[in-house]
This record gives structure tokens, sequence and C-alpha cells, in this order.
């Protein structure tokens, strides 16, 4: 990171965020009965030297251009731009291809895991609350990289004036521990300040398609964890640790 970055106060690092399923209340036909909020932490430097040359060189490979958007649920569903993945052939050449730039790039995964099944607490929406959990997190691994007083930017995809408004005010009462202020683990959130970036859904950001690939097999391997599940093996060795500790997979609740 240059000097004039680091003069300016910012992090070497920069973090994306995105959610798998819906953080509504279960319904009877509830097939995915699982939210997902994941936090994508890379060091900017990596970041635009590795990962995004990366990713822009498979879609040159496979669309000749870079305005598509890596969709898991368009990719999954081999529809709309990934339609040619029907083909046997070229399903296999490209997720081979993404799996090595999911797999050999470097970056951290903290993730909330909101069981719809058992959540009962009515007075806080689960995307705040999944929020919370990850931001602790993120706070923890900052400390650890000797990030402090250097302000970390969190980009969200937007999700519209009136939700945006809203979460930025949530993400704020995080902040100033206005719900863990009783509790001992309330965090001195100054010493990793952290600014809120919402980015319109229309952006081509690689950061957030990165987000957004991690989130739906992080859910389904909490809902079938002995299912045959690829993409969690390369995932499940990006979670944050302590030591041995896997301390960036938060499951709430937990009984």
């Amino acid at each position: 990171m240059s000097k004039s970055i680091r003069r300016l106060g910012f992090s070497d690092y920069i973090v994306y965020v995105d959610e798998s399923g819906t953080p509504q209340p279960i319904t009877k036909n509830d097939v995915y009965p699982v939210f997902v909020l994941t936090f994508v932490i890379v060091r900017k430097y990596t970041y635009a030297n590795y990962i995004v040359p990366a990713v822009q060189n498979l879609k040159y490979e496979f669309w000749g251009h870079d305005s598509i958007n890596l969709h898991s649920y368009d990719i999954r569903q081999k529809e709309n731009q990934f339609a040619f993945l029907n083909n046997q052939e070229e399903n296999q050449e490209f997720m081979e291809s993404l799996s090595t730039i999911m797999d050999e790039s470097n970056y951290v995964i903290v993730s909330s895991i909101i069981d719809k099944n058992k959540f009962k607490d009515g007075k806080r929406d689960m995307y705040h609350m999944a929020m919370q959990f990850c931001i602790e997190r993120l706070h923890s691994f900052l400390l650890t990289k000797n990030e402090h007083g250097k302000t970390t930017h969190i980009v969200f995809e937007g999700r519209g004036k009136k939700e945006d408004k809203i979460l930025k005010q949530e993400f704020d009462k995080v902040l100033n521990n206005i719900y863990d202020s009783w509790q001992s683990h309330a965090q001195s959130y100054e010493q990793t300040p952290m600014e809120m970036v919402i980015a319109k859904k229309t952006t081509n950001s690689t950061g957030l398609q990165i987000a957004d690939l991690l989130g739906y097999p992080i859910g389904r391997q909490f809902l079938a964890p002995n299912k045959e599940n690829r993409p969690y093996e390369i995932i499940e060795r990006k979670f944050y640790r302590k030591g041995k500790r896997n301390i960036g997979k938060k499951i709430f609740p937990t009984s």
C-alpha cells in the first residue's frame, strides 16, 4: 500500500458483503430455512493486483468481455448469461476455472448463519443481528492485523432507499454498542473505525460477486452437512481463525 494511502488513514483491508436467503420469518413451505450474511475481508493490494485481474480474465475467456456479473443463482440454474453451462464440457471447464480462483485467492471469510427454525427474537431483524455478529469478528480480525485507527470500508449492495437508511442506522448502533452496552463483550470500535459503503445493484464489483458466490454453499452445508458440497470445501479453509479455533463462522441460535 502506498505511503499516500497510509497517510490518509485508510485500512489496508476492504470488506465486501452479501447474503443468502431472506431475513424474514420462516414460512410453512420454506425450502431454505436459513439466512446467511457473509463478509469477505481482503487486503487491497491482493484484491487490486491478483483477484480482480483473475476474475476479469475469467470473464474475457468465457464471454469475451467483462460486463458480466457472477451471480450464484444464475450459475446454479445455468440460465441467462450462464446458459452455456448446460453443456457438460463447458460447465466443467468453467467451474474448474472459477474454483481455482476461489481457492488460490487470498481472502478471509466471516459469516453469520441464522437458523430460522430456531430464531425466536421478534425484536430484532435477522439481517441486523447477523451484521452485528460479523462486525464483531471483523473488529477482532483488524486488531490482529494492527489496523488500529485506520478506517475500514465495508461495501454492501443496495437494498432500496428505505432499507439502506435503516441498515445504516443499525450499522451505527452496532458501532456505538447500543445493543451491547450492558454486556461483557461490548467492543471498543473506535480502535477500528468502520465506514459503510452502499453500492448500486448495477455496480460490477468483483468483491461483491465473490461474496455472492460464498453464501449459498455455506447455507447448504449448514442444512445438509453430510451432503457433498465442493464449493464449501474451499470456503471452509478461508474462515477467520484464531489459532485452531474457527471463529469466523457464527451460528445463531446455537440451541
